[in-house]
């Protein structure tokens, strides 16, 4: 009889049954099972500790945790990117988040989050990929934007624009590129 029970044991356990003996004893012993596979966050390609954020209403990024990963950045008659799973961020006042541009000026990264991001949104206009410096005499923003050639990073976060940030603290990575 033990050379029967082991034989069905390792049938059912080469099965995938899903449990040992579970014919021959009360309380059946699980098989176990491995851990999920841990996806490996991105690692941001510009220090965030050597960025000068603009905006004084906007929240400082770097202790959001990278949730995103951004896998693909191209401009055409739209900026378009794409990430390596859904966005699950949660809306708030009719938006996910805010887009960020990262630009070196003078030796120096500086960045502002800039429009707004709705659910499902990968997509803007190459002109709304830009960094606001503060405002001309007039109350007009003073805006940078990338050159053709110029190196620039990219970034998307949850809410920090205006001081609303009700939706979280969560981002992608900083992804460089060469703007066309």
């Amino acid at each position: 009889m033990k050379k029967i029970t082991i034989i069905v044991s390792i049938c059912m356990m080469l099965s995938g049954c899903g449990y040992i003996n579970s014919w021959f004893h009360d309380n059946p012993i699980p098989i176990p099972t491995p851990d999920p596979v841990v996806t490996v966050t991105a690692k941001d390609e510009i220090d965030p500790a050597t960025v000068k954020v603009y905006s004084a209403k906007s929240s400082v990024f770097t202790d959001y945790p990278i949730t995103l990963t951004i896998t693909k950045m191209e401009r055409g008659n739209l900026f378009r990117w794409e990430y390596d799973k859904p966005c699950t961020w949660q809306e708030s006042n009719g938006n996910i988040g805010n887009n960020w541009c990262f630009l070196k000026r003078d030796g120096q990264w500086i960045c502002e989050p800039s429009d707004w991001l709705r659910k499902g949104q990968n997509y803007k206009g190459p002109g709304d990929i830009k960094v606001c410096i503060g405002s001309n005499p007039d109350g007009t923003p003073i805006v940078l934007r990338p050159a053709s050639g110029e190196q620039y990073g990219y970034m998307t976060s949850t809410q920090a624009r205006k001081g609303i940030n009700g939706n979280g603290k969560e981002r992608s990575q900083i992804k460089l590129g060469i703007w066309p």
